[in-house]
Formats: structure tokens, C-alpha cells, sequence
């Protein structure tokens, strides 16, 4: 019974060595870039992500989001892959939509960055939390 308890906590260490490697990976550096997004099952457009500080662990990042290039402002965390931001109304300047997402891991640079997660709409008749996704193609 000592020999199987042992065994036991043996594969059990093994198993939390091999997660933690796991747990290793790292996510993009930046988000900067042009992104495909699908908000609420709407018809796929497009945010760009134009300007990111180097502050630590988060970075504040802006740029344009839609066809009337409605102002979003948020940050990023390469540590965690989250991300956050805000769309505010190019005439009024109020907020109006929140969105909050997760980057997948760093890959090779074949594959692209994916982000998924949820967003709040304030404005319009079609208030609530919906889902989205988005993709930023690979350099």
C-alpha cells in the first residue's frame, strides 16, 4: 500500500509540473492592428487598435471602431490576455457600448490572434450584454 501511495503522489507531482509548463504559455505583446470583429451576430466589421502605451502590467490602447469610426479607449494586459474598452459616439462623444474579452495564446506567426468575450450596449433600442468575436490576421 506504501508503494502505491507513493506511486500515487509521484504522477500526481508529474501532473502538476506538466500543467504548470502548460500554464507557461504567453500571450501577444500588443493588440495593435486592424481586427474582424462579430458583435451580437451582426455582419463581421472592423476596429483598429492605433496607439498603445508602454505602461505596466497594463497598457492603455485607442483607436476607431465601425464605419463612422466611433473613438474607443481601454487597455490591454499581455500578462493576462485581457482586454477592455470603450466606444464612444464619434458626434455626441458618450459612451455607448463596453467591451470586455480574453486574447487567445501567442502562436506562430501563420495563425491569428483570436479574442472572444462580451460587451454592453447602452445606446439605441438594442440595449443588453451580447457576445463577440474577433480575429486579428496573422503579419
Amino acid at each position: 500500500m506504501k508503494k502505491f501511495l507513493s506511486l500515487l503522489s509521484a504522477s500526481s507531482i508529474a501532473t502538476l509540473i506538466t500543467t504548470g509548463a502548460a500554464l507557461a504559455q504567453t500571450y501577444q505583446a500588443n493588440v495593435l492592428g486592424t481586427w474582424s470583429i462579430r458583435a451580437n451576430d451582426t455582419q463581421v466589421f472592423t476596429f483598429t487598435v492605433s496607439g498603445e502605451s508602454s505602461d505596466a502590467p497594463c497598457a492603455y490602447i485607442n483607436g476607431v471602431m465601425g464605419a463612422p469610426n466611433d473613438p474607443i479607449e481601454g487597455y490591454y494586459c499581455p500578462a493576462t490576455g485581457q482586454v477592455s474598452f470603450l466606444r464612444n459616439s464619434v458626434s455626441g462623444g458618450g459612451t455607448y457600448q463596453v467591451y470586455t474579452g480574453q486574447l487567445s495564446w501567442a502562436g506562430n506567426s501563420d495563425i491569428e490572434t483570436q479574442m472572444t468575450g462580451s460587451f454592453t450596449n447602452y445606446g439605441g433600442t438594442n440595449t443588453g450584454a451580447f457576445a463577440f468575436t474577433a480575429a486579428l490576421p496573422s503579419n
